[in-house]
């Protein structure tokens, strides 16, 4: 049996790179494939390109729209799609010639809802040799299987990128039932891996690197700092509430403690960067103070009382911080003199 794989590719701009996508997934040694690439209003060659590979191959379905955003463009491809599978390919990213055929062999062997692969950053346009290095990867692979639970936190650990991004994985269409992205939102991925988590009783894992995700310097992840970042505070808050509907413990206080701390760093970008935005910094004050007050009796002791310094005040615990960064630094060095004596 060889399932249709819908395949969401969002372009935007993309006439740099997005040849070298297409081919990566034209070239899959899995070949029932639906691929869907929605031109989301882009103002460079793109759409020509998009078209020319409509031509090449009838697997290709092209959507030209007007700009709506990322989000926005996934939720499409996912109402387009007939496949019994989904995936995405971001446009300026390549993929290994055989990940789809992996992951479908990793999905069925586990029984499991969706099969994930390792990533790298790469730097240039050059996948043939990155390609070497992933058929390395594939032949000494590792494959790992977790429920539920463990998934959930693999959200607080090492592994967090390669289970938050949506790209690196295969999914079975009906994880998406009742799952869509945030329209409007960045960090939408964050917004909805939770969600995605809990339609599912089995995620599947191979280290091995078929997914290469492209470092471009015009990137939202590469922008300088900007207050729609913020949008992150309010996945982690979704987050939270989640958890606590469904009586998660286990995980409420990781959460929340993540969420208080994540309000704490915006807080201060957005004092660095933007100190005239008075109305948002309150805002952030005020969030932290109402998260606080709801799950002060979740934390631990530890984390409780150096979240009580912001609390207080912001310059308070900013000076708690260095101070501590100042003796962690010192006393690692007197433990390098100290271990030194014994070599």
């Amino acid at each position: 049996m060889n399932p249709l794989i819908s395949v969401i590719v969002p372009v935007y701009n993309g006439e740099a790179f997005i040849e070298k996508c297409f081919n990566s997934i034209l070239n899959q040694t899995y070949e029932n494939l639906e691929i869907i690439i929605i031109n989301d209003g882009s103002k460079d060659k793109s759409p020509e390109i998009c078209d020319e590979f409509a031509e090449l191959d009838e697997r290709i379905i092209v959507v030209h729209q007007s700009n709506v955003g990322l989000s926005s463009v996934r939720n499409k491809g996912l109402d387009m799609a007939s496949g019994d599978l989904i995936g995405f390919v971001d446009s300026d990213d390549s993929i290994h010639p055989k990940m789809y055929e992996i992951l479908l062999k990793h999905l069925n062997d586990n029984d499991a809802d969706i099969a994930m692969c390792g990533i790298t950053k790469v730097y240039n346009a050059n996948i043939s040799e990155h390609i070497k290095g992933s058929d390395k990867t594939i032949t000494n692979q590792q494959i790992h299987s977790f429920r539920q639970e463990e998934a959930f936190q693999n959200l607080f650990n090492e592994k967090n990128l390669a289970m938050v991004v949506p790209w690196n994985k295969l999914y079975k269409r009906e994880i998406f039932k009742h799952v869509r992205y945030p329209d409007g939102k960045v960090h939408d991925d964050e917004f909805v891996i939770h969600h995605i988590i809990q339609a599912t009783k089995k995620i599947v894992f191979t280290d091995a690197i078929l997914y290469y995700y492209y470092h471009n310097d015009a990137s939202f992840t590469n922008e300088k700092y900007n207050l729609k970042r913020l949008d992150a505070i309010e996945a982690l808050r979704d987050r939270v509430l989640l958890f606590e509907l469904q009586k998660y413990n286990y995980l409420l206080q990781q959460v929340t403690n993540t969420y208080l701390h994540l309000i704490i760093i915006h807080y201060y970008s957005v004092k660095r960067h933007f100190p005239s935005e008075k109305k948002v910094l309150s805002e952030l004050k005020n969030e932290f103070r109402t998260g606080f007050k709801n799950y002060k009796d979740i934390l631990n002791e530890k984390d409780k009382m150096e979240l009580k310094l912001f609390l207080y005040h912001p310059s308070v615990y900013s000076r708690f911080i260095k101070i501590r960064k100042k003796l962690s630094s010192y006393f690692g060095q007197i433990n390098d003199i100290s271990l030194c004596q014994y070599k």
